[in-house]
Parts: structure tokens; C-alpha cells; sequence
């Protein structure tokens, strides 16, 4: 064989050994999220998250169990360790969320009508899951119009300005959602199955209450206040719980489990 002949295959085989170490690379940055995708995630290499744009929504509807495989049949795991939180700034900036990493490859968003959907899939069977990170939650919603708020299978979170003419919050399947109010002029809350609701604010002013439990759900009101409660659909599995200063609630609320 020529000489030339032989220099000509190393140098492809050289070339093609380059693109494929260069192949590799380029799939550990993206899993790292040091690689763009579409211009919609970016890394945050302080926060330890990335970042993505979400679509302008007013409702928001958060499932925080893993689902992986290709159909219902696959393994389920619920986040129960670490937290989700929703920041709601009325100062109408984007929204968008971060993602710590191990979280990032199963998030999944859908907006339907003005409903924004997000949730955690893997269409690879997954029969074990773990995530190890730096950062204080797994993912962090940031939404400049809030009106209502449901999560299920998780620990949530609502903070920010939750200024509002109305508001609608909902836990189900063994979800707990904590919120911080300020100022809502009409507050709906419905808790169902065994999850749990939890209403905090000193300073709150909510002109109107209505609730709602079903099934083994919990409410809790802690340092909160209220013009006006309505009841709606209370089944005797459901408790309620007054904490802090929210005596005015326990003289409005039909049941109540008192705890001082």
C-alpha cells in the first residue's frame, strides 16, 4: 500500500475519532445545561438550576410525582423531600421557571387555553430515582399573573405578590400547598383526598372566604384573617386547624380544631 494511501486513512480515522470525543462532549454540556436548547434554557451555574421561559398564563396546574415509562403503567415517584415554589411579581416581567438539574430532563410544560400545565415525565422506565443538588428547591415557578393555583403529588409553595381580585387554590392527591397571602379581595380554597392547604399572613386582608374539604384533607390558618367565610362541602374525615392570631377565623368557621 502507498505511502500516501496510508497517511490518507489515518488522517480520516483521526477525524472521525475527533467527532465522535466532540459528540460526546457536546451531549455531557447540554446534559449540564451548558448548551442552549432553542434559546429557552440557559445555566445558572450560582443557583446550581436552569432556566426556561414560560408562556404568558393565568392559571397555573403543577403534578410534582416523576412518571417515567411509556405509558401509565411505568413507576411513579413523589417528591416528598424537597419543595416547589410558585413567586408570583405583578411588575409584568416573563415568566419562566428553574429547574435544579437532575429535575431539568423530566420537565414538561402544555398551555391549554390560559392554563399552563407543568410536569415531570421520562418516557425511560426509571425503577429508581434520586436527585442530588446544591439548590433549596427542585423547581421554581415565576409568574407575573396569578388566578389560580393546583397542585398534586408534592410540597408547593406560593409566595410574592399574591395581590389579586381573585384567587383559586387547590391540593389534591396528598399535595401540601403553603400560602402566604397579602391582599385578595375573594379567596377559594378546595383541598381534597389526604392532602392539605396551609394560609399564612399577618398581614393578610381577604374580604371573602369560601372552602372547601373532601375526603381526609386538612386546612390550616395561621396568623390569618378574614371578612367574610362561606363554607362549601366539609366531609367529617376533613379537619381544620387555627394557629396564631386568626381568632376571627375560628368565630367564623363551623368546625374547627383549635390549637393555640
Amino acid at each position: 500500500m502507498k505511502i500516501s494511501n496510508i497517511l490518507t486513512i489515518v488522517l480520516l480515522a483521526g477525524l472521525v475519532l475527533s467527532l465522535l470525543s466532540f459528540n460526546l462532549v457536546l451531549k455531557s454540556r447540554f446534559r449540564a445545561g451548558h448548551v442552549n436548547e432553542a434559546g429557552t434554557t440557559q445555566q445558572q451555574e450560582a443557583g446550581n438550576y436552569s432556566r426556561r421561559d414560560l408562556p404568558a398564563a393565568k392559571h397555573l396546574a403543577i403534578d410534582g410525582a416523576i412518571q417515567s415509562g411509556p405509558d401509565e403503567r411505568g413507576a411513579t415517584f413523589v417528591i416528598k423531600q424537597d419543595q416547589f415554589i410558585i413567586s408570583v411579581d405583578h411588575t409584568g416581567g416573563k415568566n419562566y421557571a428553574e429547574a435544579a438539574h437532575g429535575i431539568n430532563e423530566f420537565f414538561t410544560t402544555r398551555l391549554s387555553n390560559d392554563t399552563l400545565y407543568i410536569s415531570l415525565h421520562s418516557k425511560r422506565l426509571v425503577k429508581s430515582f434520586a436527585v442530588t443538588t446544591r439548590s433549596p428547591y427542585f423547581l421554581k415557578i415565576h409568574v407575573s399573573n396569578l388566578e389560580s393555583f393546583s397542585g398534586a403529588r408534592g410540597r408547593f409553595e406560593l409566595s410574592g405578590d399574591l395581590n389579586s381580585n381573585k384567587l383559586d387554590i387547590a391540593a389534591e392527591r396528598t399535595a401540601s400547598v403553603v400560602a402566604v397571602m397579602n391582599k385578595v379581595d375573594r379567596l377559594s380554597v378546595l383541598a381534597k383526598d389526604s392532602s392539605s392547604i396551609s394560609l399564612h399572613g399577618a398581614n393578610s386582608n381577604i374580604n371573602k372566604l369560601s372552602y372547601s374539604l373532601t375526603g381526609k384533607s386538612r386546612i390550616e390558618f395561621s396568623d390569618f384573617t378574614a371578612g367574610t367565610v362561606t363554607e362549601g362541602r366539609v366531609d367529617s374525615l376533613s379537619s381544620i386547624t387555627i394557629r396564631g392570631k386568626a381568632e376571627k377565623i375560628g368565630k367564623l368557621l363551623s368546625k374547627t380544631n383549635q390549637q393555640m
